[in-house]
């Protein structure tokens, strides 16, 4: 389980970056105002994507952990998932056309179709990936992850070259949807040898229901900003801000694969939650222990990152190293957040992370309507950090009720404390040569966590080992 963990990450790790390279390469094509168009739009379809899944990843991932599904199964998860796509686009498409907002969308309409086409055979991929991951082939569910993402750069890399338009980049997610679910059904169909039981809906619905509401307003709080932008300010401080948030996301795969490989081990009723406890306890120390070198050292190299990344267009896109800077002290709570919540959903606890999500989503969109016609994309990148830090400090506190010898604060703290070490060394090194500010720092700090034996072989074992 450790190594496929290992191989999860890694490859969501280079699947994220290069689905990164390839929006700083329509960046660089479009300039701060289109891109901002295209981040918006994307982000729509994320929302959509969230909402329509209706919690059945989860559930799909816990219910395969115990027993093996039919090939009729599969196909009536898949259709109910498209049939909320497109309950989902009817009222939103009305909304929009009646110019109640969707700004973004307004002078692109043929372009957000085809982009919101590419969400339909998502589905077939994304159910796929979940029972996968249920069945603990995480390595499968991976290498799915790859070809959706190394597909996309290369249908999105090559139309962009030979024509760099908006329509270029969502038909690039459209071919490599496609691709996906082409692949994904392949593989899927071996795992599909069990009876076709076809499904209690209301069982259905009462189990995946609390879930399905709980992605939605996780999907209000953590993409709010994306959509709400444009209407309060500008395409271009959308992009600035699309642009620094799509560098945030290439960071997640940290906490992707710990969380993805805890998920059914937190599941299994039978297991002591001091034990579950543990494990996202060990989880979280590492989570901490990545992020906060990362908080430090990147507020350090962000101008010299946008530089890098943008070329010729680094001037009209200096306003993305502000937004990153602020955007990375988000970082270390949105690691503990992941793995939180599905502990939280693991126990079955789900209205115990509702009521905290719902609080925090409505916290979120009242700091962002009031934040970014001041800020702009700096007012989004406060109510991200403000959300974040405090949907961790209530969720810390209901799990330290229950396990009280977690020391997760304890483990902040020094991680906070070793991150900020990272900073004078960067500096130091960037002024000497920018090439060796990212490894020189990296060493340094690995070297610190060895000589500190902060990284425990047993405690590494004891996290793979979770079944």
């Amino acid at each position: 389980m450790f190594r496929q963990t290992v191989w999860y990450s890694l490859s969501a790790a280079a699947s994220r970056i290069l689905a990164y390279f390839l929006y700083v390469y329509a960046g660089y094509q479009f300039g701060p105002e289109t891109f901002g168009r295209f981040g918006n739009q994307s982000t729509y379809l994320m929302v959509f994507m969230i909402f329509s899944s209706f919690g059945l990843d989860l559930w799909l991932t816990r219910t395969t952990s115990g027993q093996v599904l039919g090939q009729a199964d599969f196909w009536r998860v898949v259709s109910l998932r498209i049939g909320l796509t497109s309950a989902l686009t009817l009222p939103i498409a009305l909304l929009i056309g009646l110019k109640v907002f969707g700004v973004a969308i307004w002078g692109a309409i043929p372009e957000a179709l085809v982009l919101l086409s590419s969400l339909y055979f998502d589905h077939i991929g994304l159910t796929a990936g979940a029972i996968f991951e249920g069945r603990k082939k995480l390595s499968t569910s991976a290498n799915l992850s790859m070809i959706r993402f190394i597909s996309l750069t290369v249908f999105g890399a090559s139309l962009l070259y030979f024509h760099p338009t908006l329509m270029s980049l969502n038909l690039a997610f459209l071919l490599s949807s496609i691709t996906r679910a082409c692949i994904a059904w392949i593989w899927v169909r071996p795992q599909l040898s069990g009876p076709n039981q076809g499904f209690q809906w209301r069982q259905l619905m009462r189990e995946a229901g609390p879930m399905a509401l709980l992605n939605g307003m996780v999907a209000l709080y953590f993409h709010i900003d994306n959509l709400m932008i444009p209407e309060l300010s500008s395409l271009s401080q959308a992009g600035w801000y699309k642009s620094a948030y799509v560098m945030i996301e290439a960071l997640l795969f940290l906490s992707a694969g710990i969380s993805s490989a805890l998920f059914p081990y937190f599941s299994k009723p039978h297991i002591p939650i001091e034990h579950k406890a543990m494990q996202a306890n060990i989880g979280l120390k590492y989570m901490f222990l990545m992020a906060f070198p990362i908080v430090f050292g990147g507020n350090v190299m962000a101008e010299t990152l946008v530089q890098w990344f943008y070329g010729a267009q680094a001037e009209s896109f200096s306003e993305t190293a502000t937004a990153l800077g602020l955007l990375l002290w988000a970082l270390p709570f949105m690691f503990a957040n992941n793995t939180l919540v599905r502990f939280f959903l693991g126990l079955h606890w789900h209205r115990a992370v509702l009521v905290r999500v719902v609080w925090i989503a409505f916290l979120n969109i009242a700091i962002n309507a009031y934040a970014i016609p001041i800020w702009g994309y700096r007012g989004a990148a406060i109510a991200t950090i403000i959300s974040e830090g405090s949907l961790f400090l209530l969720l810390s506190w209901r799990l330290n009720r229950h396990a009280r010898s977690l020391r997760i604060w304890f483990w902040f703290g020094v991680a906070g404390i070793l991150g900020a070490a990272v900073y004078p060394i960067a500096h130091i090194l960037l002024g000497w040569h920018p090439l060796s500010a990212i490894p020189g720092a990296a060493l340094f700090y690995g070297l610190l966590l060895w000589l500190l034996r902060l990284i425990r072989l047993d405690e590494l074992r004891q996290f793979g080992g979770a079944e």
